[in-house]
């Protein structure tokens, strides 16, 4: 008998997989453009893609907090970082959705979908459900303070032969 959380974890990375080429083949055209060069109908298709997808993991974000509890306990979903970050995107897919839902062009729903930006964090989510993957993006994260100091060294570097470049050239390259 096989883990029966394979194929829900398998589904989900088909699903994860699919968002990935969605958000690469998706082009941000205004639809008055989009009209003019027939993609009015590739537009409606990812469109309607995304929506089935957005349901999908908002479903499978319920699921896990059922089962693995919503804070308390030690391994509950607002509790793993690799799950808020899941529940984040999901989150943030939902709100992006319902203030594209309700039509309204006021600025206020605009600044909201200036959020479908955050899509682009979908594919991380993949991340979290290969063991190796989680490794290497936690040993990235573990040594970023050893490159921000090695990375303000370059910084002070730069400036210092900025500042030497601006006195030794300056007035000689007229134009």
């Amino acid at each position: 008998t096989e883990d029966p959380r394979f194929y829900f974890d398998t589904i989900i990375m088909v699903c994860i997989f699919i968002s990935t080429i969605c958000l690469a083949v998706d082009e941000p055209i205004p639809p008055e453009v989009a009209k003019e060069q027939f993609i009015l109908d590739r537009t409606a298709i990812l469109t309607a893609i995304d929506v089935a997808l957005t349901m999908i993991f908002g479903i499978e974000m319920l699921l896990k907090m059922l089962s693995l509890g919503f804070i308390f306990g030690p391994n509950a979903y607002w509790r793993v970082g690799w799950h808020i970050m899941d529940g984040a995107v999901v989150i943030i897919a939902f709100i992006s959705f319902f203030s594209s839902l309700s039509g309204n062009s006021g600025g206020s729903l605009k600044a909201l979908k200036a959020l479908r930006a955050f899509r682009a964090l979908r594919p991380l989510r993949a991340v979290s459900r290969v063991p190796s993957l989680k490794t290497m993006v936690n040993a990235i994260l573990m040594s970023f303070p050893a490159v921000m100091s090695a990375f303000v060294i370059n910084l002070l570097f730069m400036v210092i032969f900025s500042i030497m470049g601006v006195q030794m050239f300056a007035g000689t390259f007229d134009y």
